[in-house]
């Protein structure tokens, strides 16, 4: 406070900046992820009350980092390769491999048989 102004220290870059009050929504059913707010009414739809509203998303990003708000673009985290995912998919690979060897080994047992 200074006198009677609210005075706020943001890490973000001087400028002019609008303040919205909407929402986006995790999607899996679209192509980007995110359903984003259009004037069109529907029970599918997110709408907004204009045309060019923006389509935030909540981002969580260190203290500082201000490359969100002025390059548009979020800095890297994190590993760009799960190896979790591609130890489960080996796994399951292999589990089928030895399925299918199995299998072919065991009719040739009983096709030999009289």
């Amino acid at each position: 406070m200074s006198g009677t102004s609210l005075i706020i220290d943001a890490a973000v870059p001087a400028g002019t900046y609008g303040y919205w009050v909407t929402e986006s929504v995790y999607t899996p059913f679209s192509a980007t992820g995110v359903l984003r707010p259009v004037t069109q009414s529907g029970p599918t739809l997110l709408q907004a009350g204009r045309a060019d509203a923006p389509t935030p998303v909540d981002v969580l990003a260190p203290a500082g980092d201000t490359q969100v708000y002025s390059a548009l673009t979020l800095a890297p985290v994190g590993e760009t390769r799960d190896w979790v995912s591609l130890t489960l998919i080996a796994l399951g690979v292999g589990g089928l491999l030895l399925t299918v060897v199995a299998t072919v080994i065991v009719w040739r047992r009983l096709a030999g048989r009289p």
